[in-house]
């Protein structure tokens, strides 16, 4: 139902881009007659098609720029009926299209562009808007009634809870459940798209059933007088008369998560693309040094303990890899040994094999050089990974985080992260959690683009690592 609504809410600047593109077309067609008045015939002036195309293009992207800039395009939060807002929006882009057309006379349109087009076109979008709005809040609205938002509400006080529910109106859109906290199980967070917890209730408590919302991805607000949590970003919103706080984990939420799939997207096409020529070339020397298989597949835990296929480079002997297809019971056992022998230079949830004997000579280098990496790319491109995020890890290797740790599963997983560029396998475990968590809540395309650098830095200077 989430997925749906989010590309149901895409697709309306689509929508609004083509109204006005198609409104554009109807004026200039409407202005190629020279009787629109009757008994009045008004001489056609010489229309470019090519600049006029232009300028619908640029009028139809400003429309949408303002549209984003005054917030209009809310993917996650709750549909609300803005037609005051869009008014206000059309009424600055009718300003702004009257500066292009005057601004640009001349230079970018050489012919200039026709004044009745451009004013009966800003009349008639007014009236086009308005229109597809409210056929794209039925749509909507109908969705939302076969496919109705589930809340879950967690109490401690039942009267507390009665004011709540007095206070609160709810629609035909939203489906209720309501359970004291004595009764409320972790099981009951994945059923839900949103949980709110009611009044107050002790901070460990609230920790504990804010991370197991995180975790699965959910959002979480509590209707009270707010502890200050760890990793928490504070958002106030309200529910009828009353005042609640959003919890999220992470400024990446709502549009930035497009956006950071769209970075996504683009980069890891670009990147296979360059470096198509280098798979080849390590394929080889994988199959030179070792024969096959090229790649090592394994489970590793994604966003929300997900599993997803994590393919690399095999780096390590066949028959010493873990798993069925490689080495098996005797490659799991040979890890086990080298995990409790003086090789491991960093205990702790995530070990490290120094001079571990089971890495080929390729596979010394290409790990060195992070190229056993590069298959990532295709897990990037389809969505199970992203360019920045927290280390994957195994299932064994979740299995031993501590209840903060699992916080790091609220984002999907990244082919490089932040504590990579803080100090790469120096780092406890601790450490690199922290870096991370750190990353989830002040995370922005700035800092996806820094790390991406820096960490080109980190892989090919000596000194850095």
């Amino acid at each position: 139902m989430q997925k749906t609504k989010v590309w149901f809410r895409l697709l309306r600047a689509v929508v609004h881009i083509v109204v006005i593109l198609t409104v554009f077309y109807a004026t200039y067609l409407l202005r190629l007659q020279t009787d629109l008045i009757p008994w009045i015939q008004i001489r056609i002036p010489p229309i470019d098609t090519w600049e006029l195309g232009l300028f619908s293009l640029v009028a139809a992207l400003s429309f949408f720029l303002l549209w984003v800039y005054n917030a209009l395009y809310q993917l996650f939060s709750p549909f609300a009926k803005n037609y005051r807002t869009l008014l206000k929006v059309w009424t600055y882009w009718v300003v702004v299209i009257t500066f292009i057309a005057y601004l640009w006379d001349g230079f970018v349109f050489t012919h200039g562009i026709s004044r009745l087009i451009w004013i009966w076109t800003a009349l008639f979008s007014l009236f086009a808007l308005f229109f597809v709005e409210r056929i794209l809040i039925g749509i909507e609205r109908y969705i939302e009634k076969n496919n109705p938002i589930k809340i879950l509400f967690v109490y401690k006080n039942e009267q507390e809870f009665a004011r709540v529910q007095e206070a609160i109106s709810f629609d035909n859109y939203q489906q209720v459940h309501a359970v004291d906290l004595e009764d409320f199980v972790p099981e009951l967070v994945g059923k839900f798209d949103n949980m709110i917890l009611v009044w107050w209730i002790e901070k460990n408590t609230l920790q504990t059933m804010f991370d197991l919302a995180r975790i699965e991805g959910k959002k979480f607000y509590h209707i009270a007088e707010s502890f200050f949590l760890e990793d928490v970003i504070y958002k106030p919103d309200r529910f009828g008369s009353l005042m609640a706080f959003e919890y999220k984990a992470s400024q990446l939420d709502g549009r930035a998560v497009v956006v950071k799939r769209f970075m996504d997207i683009v980069i890891s096409l670009f990147a296979l693309v360059v470096f198509s020529p280098l798979f080849v070339l390590i394929a080889l020397a994988i199959k030179w040094d070792s024969s096959w298989p090229v790649f090592y597949v394994q489970k590793r835990v994604g966003r929300n303990g997900k599993l997803f296929n994590f393919v690399k480079f095999r780096s390590m002997h066949s028959a010493m890899c873990v798993g069925e297809k490689y080495g098996g019971e005797n490659a799991m056992k040979m890890r086990q040994e080298l995990m409790q022998s003086d090789k491991n230079v960093r205990k702790g949830e995530l070990q490290k094999i120094e001079n571990d004997p089971r890495v080929t000579n390729v596979g010394k280098f290409i790990r060195r050089t992070s190229m056993d990496e590069l298959p990532n790319l295709f897990s990037v491109l389809i969505g199970d990974m992203s360019l920045v995020g927290p280390r994957p890890h195994m299932e064994l290797e979740i299995a031993k985080y501590k209840a903060w740790h699992k916080r790091l599963l609220s984002v999907k997983p990244g082919i490089t992260w932040y504590s990579q560029i803080k100090g790469r396998d120096s780092l406890t475990f601790d450490q690199e959690a922290y870096y991370d968590l750190s990353y989830i809540q002040q995370w922005s395309v700035l800092l996806d683009l820094l790390i991406i650098f820096r960490t080109i830095g980190v892989v090919l200077l000596p000194s850095d690592r």
